[in-house]
């Protein structure tokens, strides 16, 4: 099989002020907006913590992150649980809130486009454009570094 025709399956998600294109295999479940429980002197970009599947995940705001506005969230917001980058680390799995249902995807290496003209941001792997949508490629492991620095991690509930 050539890579022009490899098929990369995906998932298109939006932030407050971006798309994020994130491939099926960094997602682990969409589920609705809950509002999550604070965690007491936690950063500005971690909006508390859920349980999902008897463990308690980190919820975190990429834009508040990525030093970008606070977001709001209206009855379309979703939560993103995302499977950790890095096997075996202490953030198995932790959540960013989306604006609404994510846009599945099949992305062949025709359908992207580098944005060579972008700015690269925090958090940011790359700009791209792909099926006619700009969107950002997130850097997932940095976003994984800035929770664990914090000292959150993924934990059983017993």
């Amino acid at each position: 099989m050539s890579s022009e025709s490899t098929v990369i399956h995906s998932q298109l998600i939006t932030t407050q002020g971006r798309s994020l294109l994130l491939p099926n295999t960094a997602i682990a479940e969409i589920v609705r907006y809950a509002v999550p429980q604070p965690v007491d002197s936690a950063p500005e970009w971690l909006l508390g913590t859920m349980v999902w599947r008897g463990l308690r995940i980190p919820v975190v705001s990429y834009e508040r992150a990525a030093a970008e506005a606070a977001a709001e969230y209206d009855n379309r917001a979703r939560i993103a649980i995302l499977n950790g980058v890095h096997s075996g680390a202490a953030l198995q799995f932790y959540a960013i809130v989306i604006r609404d249902n994510p846009r599945l995807l099949k992305v062949l290496r025709g359908d992207i486009r580098k944005e060579s003209g972008a700015d690269r941001e925090k958090f940011q792997l790359q700009q791209v454009v792909v099926k006619d949508v700009m969107a950002t490629i997130p850097d997932l492991a940095a976003l994984e570094q800035l929770i664990s620095n914090a000292g959150i991690q993924t934990e059983r509930v017993h």
